[in-house]
């Protein structure tokens, strides 16, 4: 598939996700974007957030262990397909992830469900279904669900949504940045060295 088609089709299912979280939440009666709020402090704690997530990502790359040996092979697989992007395309991309993402799964799911489930119950359960709708390999999905939960508290901490709005759009243009430009040129330098 040709990279315009590919950023085409992920922005196109990633702004998806902000239109279902907008029309999900009004249906619901939990608006997503409610718990927004832009504010300096807001701004540094999502960008200082996404470093735990930065350095999990440090770890797994460096990682001898199967499970993440299969999951890099995996990601390098769906990573080749966003080689050729620019870095505006995985910019917009990592945005409107973070913003989709955070809107349907903290904004609506997860504060729909506190008064049905508690607290915990909440983060537990859209956990599950971040983890699923993440779903390249078990270990990915793992993964993922482990994020969600760290996402999850970063809202309940500063009840602010855009707080893990921008903890999730900034690791993901990192990442994708690291495993689409940096990784492959220091693979390709350890096997040719």
């Amino acid at each position: 598939m040709e990279h315009r088609h590919i950023v085409v089709l992920a922005i196109a299912v990633e702004g998806g996700l902000v239109l279902l979280a907008w029309g999900l939440g009004a249906l619901l009666g939990v608006p997503a974007f409610q718990g927004w709020h832009l504010t300096g402090p807001a701004v540094a704690w999502g960008l200082l957030a996404c470093g735990p997530m930065l350095a999990a990502l440090a770890l797994a790359v460096r990682s001898s262990w199967p499970p993440l040996v299969r999951l890099r092979r995996t990601m390098d697989e769906f990573t080749d397909r966003l080689s050729r992007c620019t870095l505006l395309d995985l910019a917009v991309i990592s945005a409107l992830a973070g913003i989709g993402e955070e809107a349907l799964f903290r904004g609506v799911m997860q504060t729909g469900l506190v008064p049905v489930v508690g607290l915990s119950g909440a983060i537990a359960l859209t956990s599950v279904a971040f983890g699923l709708a993440h779903y390249l390999s078990l270990t990915y999905a793992a993964y993922a669900a482990l994020v969600s939960v760290y996402l999850g508290a970063l809202l309940v901490y500063t009840d602010n949504l855009l707080v893990p709005v921008l903890a999730h759009a900034a690791y993901d243009f990192v990442a994708l940045v690291y495993l689409t430009r940096v990784r492959p040129a220091s693979s390709h330098r350890r096997r040719s060295g």
